[in-house]
């Protein structure tokens, strides 16, 4: 067994919790929570419907805002926390893997990312969570909690502050507080990088985003930028850390139209499985009275009239010579 750590902000340890929480709500939802391995203290945790990137990215946030930055955090290999790979053609070709989001946002932070090999790893919040099954959801029946913005509600104001006072034990602090020019904005975002087309335009998402005139340069074209999606579709261009364009991704967009369906999970009570909402395409069958289908049809008997026309020519051919 690994001893705690002996300062606060030293490691700390996140997860997530799929159960139903709510008892006359059949869907079950996700409890995101972390928990410093020190001090047993949970600062924040988060009801979500999905176990997605800015959901892990907002506790994250929340967590550094209330206490401060840390040395290390300790998590599975959840796809939104590390990529995996198990063998295959571009595991022997390609060896380096690609940042995640989170990987990318942490190294920005100083932050480094522990992956736990078992759930027994994380047995400091696994027993939390075990804890948080039994008595949360009881105080919630109490407290006539009926959605889950009432039960996030509470479970920040009311259950956590009490649940730290019994539980969490005394340890010298380490956490650092954060610069004050630091924006957390452009750091839990997903990034990506984008080419300047000759017109000063880029394309994300399935928009194409004009830069304005800017002190920087007179023009970015062939230029390399970092454009910054944001939880609440707003969209930042970096160049060498400096903006030079903010802008709001439209909910009309194809892209995210088809991330927003893939992310609404339809959960069933009394399975574990979930199956994603997707548009399904209708095939265009198009009607007999269509100009192509007639112009088909009109093509086909004239065929048809040929090969008649041949073989009863070929028929009186026939008949002639017999007569001879």
């Amino acid at each position: 067994m690994r001893r705690r750590m002996p300062e606060a902000g030293m490691l700390v340890q996140m997860d997530s919790s799929f159960h139903q929480w709510l008892p006359h709500i059949p869907q079950k939802w996700w409890l995101i929570a972390m928990i410093d391995d020190a001090t047993n203290k949970v600062p924040y945790a988060f009801f979500s419907p999905i176990d997605s990137l800015f959901a892990n990215m907002h506790v994250i946030r929340k967590f550094i805002e209330i206490e401060g930055l840390f040395l290390s955090l300790y998590v599975d290999k959840a796809s939104h926390f590390t990529t995996t790979r198990h063998g295959g053609l571009h595991y022997s070709v390609n060896i380096e893997q690609n940042l995640t989001q989170i990987e990318r946002a942490l190294n920005e932070l100083g932050i480094s990312l522990i992956l736990a090999n078992s759930p027994q790893a994380k047995g400091r919040i696994e027993r939390t969570f075990r804890l948080f099954q039994d008595r949360l959801i009881k105080e919630m029946r109490l407290a006539n909690i009926n959605n889950y913005e009432q039960a996030n509600s509470f479970l920040n104001n009311v259950f956590l502050p009490s649940y730290n006072s019994k539980f969490s034990h005394p340890a010298k602090n380490s956490y650092s507080p954060l610069p004050k020019n630091l924006n957390l904005d452009l750091i839990f975002c997903i990034k990506e990088q984008r080419t300047v087309n000759n017109d000063n335009s880029f394309k994300f998402r399935g928009r194409v985003f004009q830069i304005p005139p800017s002190p920087l340069k007179s023009s970015f074209a062939k230029s390399i930028i970092t454009v910054c999606l944001l939880p609440d579709n707003r969209i930042f261009a970096l160049y060498k850390d400096n903006i030079i364009l903010k802008s709001y991704l439209h909910n009309n967009t194809n892209e995210l139209k088809i991330s927003n369906l893939l992310n609404k999970r339809v959960y069933f009570q009394d399975k574990s499985i979930s199956s994603y909402k997707t548009h399904i395409r209708k095939t265009y069958i198009p009607p007999k009275s269509h100009p192509w289908k007639k112009s088909f049809a009109f093509l086909n008997k004239q065929k048809l009239l040929k090969k008649k026309k041949y073989i009863s020519i070929i028929k009186n051919e026939s008949i002639k010579k017999l007569k001879i």
